[in-house]
């Protein structure tokens, strides 16, 4: 009792209170004006398949970030792809990994969480904003970012074993641009961090 404390309202904004009464319910006084929580990013992610529990640090790092959608696909060289419950059960665990990241991070909202969707799909959505992460690509992703001018970002990030040739023939037939992460190669889940972080920066998020 008396210990100040912080309402998540949903909406994206945060509520100073103080604890009045602790019982079967905590009863709080919520001060008259809110605070404005972080932001979310301009960076969208979709994700290719890898083992569940890299995943789950995956969306928890994305929260932190700000990121407001994360998409799971798979692909011609995911190793393995859970059915439709399988994925769902896990989907529920990564919702609740987002409401912890959030809580911590002081974000008001949590990202959509998406899938399990095919490559093409991804591809048949993917809009003027988005950009496929691979090695084998000659231009640096902030590089990208910064000659196309984008508003919004949609980061396509295949599995562990990246994308075949003929997905990445797919992605540019369907006018998504092509970028790597300089040299040396990075697990999905440590790419798809690294490229939303490269991309809130070229979109100037942290200036």
């Amino acid at each position: 009792v008396g210990d100040q404390v912080e309402i998540i309202d949903g909406e994206g904004n945060l509520w100073p209170a103080t604890i009045l009464h602790i019982d079967d319910v905590v009863t709080v006084r919520v001060a008259d004006t809110s605070l404005a929580a972080p932001a979310p990013l301009d960076v969208r992610l979709a994700v290719g398949l890898a083992e569940f529990g890299r995943l789950d640090t995956l969306v928890e790092k994305a929260t932190e970030l700000g990121i407001p959608q994360i998409t799971f696909f798979a692909s011609e060289r995911a190793r393995r792809v859970p059915d439709a419950a399988a994925f769902a059960s896990r989907r529920e665990r990564m919702l609740r990994v987002c409401d912890a990241a959030a809580r911590q991070a002081g974000h008001g909202r949590t990202p959509v969480i998406d899938g399990l969707v095919t490559f093409a799909q991804v591809v048949a959505q993917a809009g003027v904003g988005s950009v496929l992460v691979d090695p084998r690509a000659d231009v640096g992703l902030a590089e990208v970012i910064r000659r196309g001018a984008r508003a919004d970002v949609q980061l396509i990030v295949g599995p562990d074993a990246g994308f075949a040739a003929v997905e990445i023939a797919a992605a540019q037939a369907a006018g998504v641009a092509l970028a790597c992460l300089g040299e040396g190669m990075l697990r999905t889940e440590t790419a798809a961090i690294v490229a939303a972080t490269v991309a809130a920066t070229a979109l100037g998020h942290f200036d």
